[in-house]
């Protein structure tokens, strides 16, 4: 049986921290890690906005799922 409640927090739980990591990567941003990848304060942003928009899918689609017999009515679990 899923655990939706428990996935979400796992989930919510990993974006938060893929979003902090942002913040020490601000300080050493104008950083070429090959000659075709470039790190610098846009990519941080774009990555950030990547990931505030993943967490809110996620956040959207814990309440559509719900918990127990209080979610989506065709789950079939």
């Amino acid at each position: 049986r899923r655990n939706h409640s428990q996935t979400f927090l796992l989930s919510v739980a990993g974006l938060n921290l893929a979003l902090l990591s942002i913040y020490p990567a601000l300080k050493v941003a104008p950083l070429v890690v090959t000659p075709l990848l470039h790190i610098d304060n846009f990519a941080c942003l774009y990555m950030a906005i990547i990931l505030a928009s993943t967490l809110a899918c996620v956040t959207m689609a814990h309440a559509y799922l719900g918990d127990g017999k209080a979610g989506y009515p065709g789950n079939r679990e």
